[in-house]
């Protein structure tokens, strides 16, 4: 395993989490940063960290590189050997909601919930009293945002609300 450019961890929790949703935790320490999984089933795994400071940023399985989304398939009867490559640069998204209207009749959104689907999830964030919202550590990919008035944290999650938002969600690339 490979951390980027910033300064390497004592240690790092890798979850891998099969297609069934089961998890299971592999612990990585330094210097070598190897891990082993010999109790993994065969099968799909997605691989993440439990890292608020690091992601995984691509793998290499069988000396070959891949990108986000990052996934093995472990096969049975064979020792698979894989490369996580960790990364510490995250982006960030901010800006501010306002309520439709024209010129200074637009008044700041302090009732929305803002949310960004993307490569870790989704996350929500409630805009404060000007209507400014910030989304720190976000893993470089592409996104969808979009708000909602007086919707939870829970509500937003939902992916057909993401459908009835239709041409209010925006896409974009976070670098």
């Amino acid at each position: 395993m490979r951390p980027a450019a910033a300064a390497a961890p004592a240690s790092i929790s890798l979850v891998f989490v099969s297609q069934d949703g089961t998890g299971r935790i592999l612990l990585a320490n330094a210097p070598t940063y190897r891990f082993e999984g010999s109790d993994l089933a065969p099968g799909s795994y997605d691989i993440r960290t439990l890292s608020t400071d690091w992601y995984v940023k691509g793998l290499g399985q069988e000396g070959a590189a891949k990108l986000l989304p990052p996934s093995v398939n472990l096969q049975p009867g064979r020792v698979a050997t894989v490369d996580v490559v960790l990364g510490a640069d995250f982006g960030q998204v901010y800006g501010r909601m306002k309520e439709a209207g024209a010129g200074a009749a637009r008044q700041a959104a302090s009732h929305y919930r803002v949310a960004l689907a993307g490569p870790g999830g989704i996350r929500s964030v409630q805009a404060d009293q000007n209507g400014r919202f910030v989304f720190p550590k976000v893993i470089p990919g592409q996104y969808r945002i979009c708000a909602w008035k007086d919707l939870s944290e829970t509500a937003v999650r939902a992916e057909p609300l993401w459908k009835q938002a239709g041409k209010a969600v925006r896409a974009f690339a976070v670098d």
